[in-house]
């Protein structure tokens, strides 16, 4: 469930920030001619135009999707480098294909005043949109437990109570005896111990159960697995990996085997390659 919500609200941000562009750019443009009073923009030129920037904003909103999914947190930095590569792509689309059809239509005037319009308001959507799918799209919220060392929740601490994650509204945490008193000010209520996982899903009527960790024990995961099936919740795992190297790690699929890189390398993807060929060129074309 909390997988296909999560898509759910990815996409559903993609068409909102495609109508986004679509207003801010020919909102723009229409202003500024009438402002200008010049009469003289090619409105089916910028229809190009308009559809070699959507591509870029969309071909960023992609490659950056793992950042894009944090974006219900509000965090302003997180929103400036996302509004950033938008931006950025969203010019070099259009760049590209100003460069690569000889064009000499499209206004300077225009094309160079209308990105900062367009960081300001991707800013201020990156900012609150994304908040606002996940607390209006979902009339429930998932009833969660954590289970695991109470020093792994923090993350989750600013989202309790009050904002959910994709309607993902944590209850408590289960942890070992030895935690039971420690961080008495959390604001995520301590529920019990592992032995009495069992009776803690069934009276509190829970959906979900997000293990923070994978317990060193395999006899405790057994027992954290079959007091989920028994209650009829589902089982989320915290992938932790990239706490254990120290740096963020990426992730892909190749002939049915699972790899972890420690850094990507965006140029070794022959489209990427292309892409920055095209920037290279268009860049020179002014000097040439």
């Amino acid at each position: 469930m909390l997988l296909q919500r999560v898509t759910g609200i990815y996409n559903t941000y993609l068409i909102v920030v495609s109508g986004i562009f679509a207003v801010v750019f020919w909102g723009y443009l229409i202003s500024l001619d009438l402002l200008l009073g010049q009469g003289g923009y090619h409105y089916d030129r910028y229809t190009l135009y308009y559809t070699a920037g959507t591509m870029g904003l969309l071909w960023s909103l992609i490659r950056m999707r793992e950042l894009a999914s944090r974006l219900p947190t509000r965090d302003w930095n997180i929103c400036h480098h996302l509004a950033v590569s938008q931006c950025l792509n969203c010019g070099l689309g259009i760049l590209v294909f100003v460069a690569a059809s000889k064009d000499t239509f499209i206004s300077r005037i225009y094309l160079f005043s209308v990105i900062p319009i367009l960081y300001i308001v991707l800013l201020l959507s990156n900012r609150f949109v994304p908040a606002w799918l996940v607390a209006h799209l979902f009339e429930d919220d998932i009833r969660t437990i954590l289970v695991g060392p109470r020093g792994k929740a923090k993350i989750f601490e600013e989202t309790t109570p009050g904002v959910s994650r994709a309607g993902m509204g944590i209850r408590g945490i289960v942890c070992s005896g030895e935690e039971a008193d420690s961080s008495p000010s959390s604001p995520i209520p301590f529920l019990g111990t592992l032995p009495s996982l069992e009776s803690i899903l069934r009276n509190q009527k829970v959906r979900q159960v997000l293990l923070l960790e994978i317990p060193a024990n395999s006899l405790h995961l057994e027992e954290i697995i079959h007091a989920v099936n028994k209650a009829g919740a589902r089982l989320l795992m915290v992938n932790s990996i990239d706490h254990v190297f120290g740096r963020p790690l990426s992730y892909f699929c190749h002939q049915g085997l699972q790899y972890v890189s420690l850094r990507e390398e965006p140029l070794e993807d022959p489209l990427h390659q292309a892409y920055k060929r095209a920037f290279d060129i268009a860049i020179s074309l002014p000097i040439v």
